[in-house]
Parts: C-alpha cells; sequence; structure tokens
C-alpha cells in the first residue's frame, strides 16, 4: 500500500491495483489508466492524495477470472465508443462485473464507489464532448447484452437528463439509476435471462418480479440514494398506469424513473438479440412515438425524440442541398444549416405535400420557427420515383 500525491502523478500512468482515498473509499478497483480528464476530475473533487494497493503479480488467476477478463475484453471488441474513450468504458463494464459478481457470490453489496466512479467519468466525457452520445444511435450487436444495456442505459438517462437542464450532481444521479436498472436480474435464472425462445407466462411473471428484487437489494444499502433504488424499481412502470410491479401511473411517477424506463427501452429496441433483429434509430423513436401518452410521460419523452432526433440529424451530416423527410411525410431540400451558440439553424424547401404529392411551387420553412415540422429521416435519390418526386416509404417500418 503506498501513498501518492496527485501532482506526481504524470498524464499516462497506468496503475495496476486498487485506489482509494485517504478515508479509504474505492476510486478504482482495479487496473486504472490517468488521463488528463481523469485528473482534473480527481482535483476538481479535491483529491490531493490517492492510496494505491498493487495487484500481486504472482498470484495466479483463476479459470473464472481469466474468463472474465476475456468476457470484458470481447464487449470492449464490440462496443461503439463514439467521444468515449475505451478505458472508461473498461472501468463502467469491470465496475458492473464486480457488483454481479459479488451479488452472485451472497454478497449484498454494492461497490457504490466504484460505480460512482464509472458513471461519472462517462459524464465528463459527454460534458466536454456532447457528440458522444451519438454512438449510441447505432443498431448494437453486443454479445454479452446485461453489461452492455447497463452501461449504455446510464449513458443514455445521463445525456437525456442533462438536456432536460438538472443541475450536474442529479444527472450524476440519474445515471447511476440507469447504471444499475437492472441489478435485480441476479435474482433471476441465468437460464431465463438467456433464453431466446418465447417465455411461458410463469416464465413472464418471474421475469417481472426483477424490479422488487432490485428494491429489495438496493434498499438494504444505506449509502445507496433512495432516488436510485426508485429508478430501478419504477423503470418498467406505465403513464396509464398498466406497467409493474405496481400499477402506478401519472405523476405518481418519479420523473427520473421515466426518463430511465426511455432510455431502458430505446437501447433494448436498437440492439440486436438471438430471438429479434435490431430496429433503426428511426424507427425506434417512431415506436416510442407511438407509446407517448400510454406507456410514457409526453412532456418527457417529447423531449427524448426530439434530442434523439436532433443528435441522428447530426449524425447524418445533413448539408445544404441535401433531401429529407420530415415528421409530416413531406418531402424537403435543405436550403441553409448553420450552427449558432444556442442550436443549429436549418431552413428548408417542401417539396411535396404530406401525402407525396409533388408541389407546383415550393414553400421555405425554418424549422426552428415551425413546431409542427422536424426532420424523420435523409432520403436518398434512389429512393425517389423519379420526377414525380415520390418517396418509396414502404423502405422503412417507421412511416
Amino acid at each position: 500500500m503506498k501513498k501518492i500525491k496527485l501532482e506526481k502523478i504524470k498524464i499516462g500512468t497506468l496503475l495496476d491495483g486498487k485506489i482509494s482515498t485517504n478515508k479509504g473509499s474505492i476510486l478504482y478497483p482495479n487496473k486504472t489508466l490517468f488521463t488528463k480528464q481523469l485528473i482534473e476530475k480527481l482535483k476538481k473533487d479535491k483529491i490531493d492524495e490517492i492510496i494505491f494497493e498493487a495487484r500481486e503479480k504472482e498470484k495466479p488467476i483463476s479459470d473464472e477470472e481469466k474468463k472474465e477478463e476475456d468476457k470484458i475484453e470481447k464487449i470492449l471488441e464490440g462496443f461503439h465508443y463514439g467521444g468515449i474513450t475505451r478505458e472508461t468504458i473498461r472501468e463502467s463494464a469491470i465496475s458492473f462485473r464486480n457488483i454481479t459478481y459479488n451479488m452472485l457470490n451472497g454478497n449484498d453489496s454494492i461497490d457504490f464507489d466504484s460505480c460512482k466512479n464509472s458513471i461519472f467519468a462517462v459524464y465528463e466525457q459527454i460534458k466536454t464532448n456532447p457528440s458522444a452520445i451519438v454512438n449510441l444511435l447505432d443498431i448494437k450487436t453486443h454479445d454479452d447484452y446485461t453489461y452492455c444495456h447497463s452501461i449504455n442505459v446510464g449513458i443514455i438517462s445521463l445525456a437525456l437528463a442533462q438536456k432536460m437542464g438538472y443541475d450536474d450532481e442529479t444527472v450524476k444521479l440519474i445515471g447511476l439509476g440507469g447504471f444499475l436498472h437492472d441489478i435485480g436480474k441476479i435474482s433471476i435464472p441465468a437460464s431465463l435471462i438467456n433464453k431466446t425462445s418465447v417465455l411461458s407466462e410463469e416464465e413472464k411473471r418471474i421475469m417481472k418480479s426483477h424490479p422488487s428484487h432490485s428494491y429489495r437489494i438496493m434498499s438494504k444499502d444505506k449509502n445507496i440514494n433512495p432516488r436510485i433504488v426508485n429508478m430501478a424499481y419504477e423503470h418498467h412502470e406505465r403513464y396509464d398506469g398498466k406497467g409493474y410491479p405496481r400499477g402506478i401511473s401519472g405523476d405518481k411517477l418519479d420523473d427520473y424513473s421515466v426518463i430511465v424506463g426511455l432510455a431502458d427501452v430505446y437501447d433494448a429496441l436498437t440492439t440486436v438479440r438471438s430471438y429479434k433483429p435490431a430496429f433503426s434509430p428511426e424507427e425506434s423513436i417512431s415506436i416510442i412515438e407511438t407509446y407517448t401518452g400510454s406507456h410514457f410521460a409526453p412532456r418527457i419523452a417529447e423531449k427524448f425524440i426530439n434530442d434523439i432526433q436532433n443528435s441522428l440529424n447530426k449524425k447524418n451530416d445533413f448539408n445544404k442541398g441535401s433531401l429529407v423527410l420530415l415528421n409530416t411525410l413531406e418531402l424537403a431540400q435543405i436550403v441553409y444549416l448553420k450552427n449558432h451558440a444556442d442550436g443549429e439553424e436549418v431552413v428548408v424547401n417542401l417539396l411535396t405535400d404530406s401525402k407525396n404529392k409533388k408541389l407546383n411551387k415550393t414553400i421555405s420553412v425554418n424549422l426552428n420557427d415551425d413546431k409542427k415540422r422536424s426532420i424523420k429521416r435523409s432520403v436518398k435519390f434512389n429512393e425517389l420515383d423519379g420526377d414525380s418526386l415520390k418517396v418509396n416509404l414502404t423502405s422503412s417500418t417507421n412511416l
């Protein structure tokens, strides 16, 4: 065990072992790379000295540990990083691995400090690089769904909470809720979690018990904020009261739980599973639109939908001259596109009406001023029916 002043640690230093504070709180349980962002974060948290406990090199790695390390590396191989570093995602995966390992071995204590530092590191990178969230808009093909889904839901929850204007501490709290939302699944038989065929009614009942298990597990730990426990308990509740486990509805649902529930559904829709293909981001947003007002509180879901659509538009890298399909099913062409400090200004010329009929004269619309119209997706020339400008709407199920 060794005390190290933060000012002595150079950027790029790799410490292989447990890192704690003077008060004994674990910052990072395993191998840690000291990036510029990490050092700045520790300084911001007023940590000027760390306790480093090197991992014993001579200790042989068990077959189970080797299997877990291989699993982490396999996850990292297929993860969409965007502006989030590989090391940060690795620490998140390790943190989640440690939680599940301890729980499965009868230890109901969550390594809360490890969770916090993992998700906080992600948040710092989202704040300094807003485009980082765009990586999660891709269709995902991860082999280990539970690990990746928990990380993704945590990141999406962070991003949505930030967009909704919550303060930093609240954003982090919601991100932690997303990260831990499915922790109760460790009490569900693995054979059921991994089942690829249709579940029986009894199996569905067992699967639906995982929010209650999350509540049971986390409510025991007094170090966990009750709102985090609540997010895990309520993320399958519905606005119309037809969710589970308690069937609560409307304003009785915690807004934080609604955010995590949206992130949970979006990531599940866009992920390939053995029993289903992935929906495209556009199709997933369309599905969420359909269930807004029944499954999801409109004021939160509409914000989520707009933010994802805006991110998709940026991801598609629209340019002046690009053809786009609006949410009204009108075909339009971008004629003005400029970034301002308060966002992006887009002006389009409408080329068709909502029934795909070509207009005799184009109509100019500033999408920032028009509250009824927004860009749904880009349109390729090969989708158009010649001079009629009719768009083949059957190419995507969200239309």
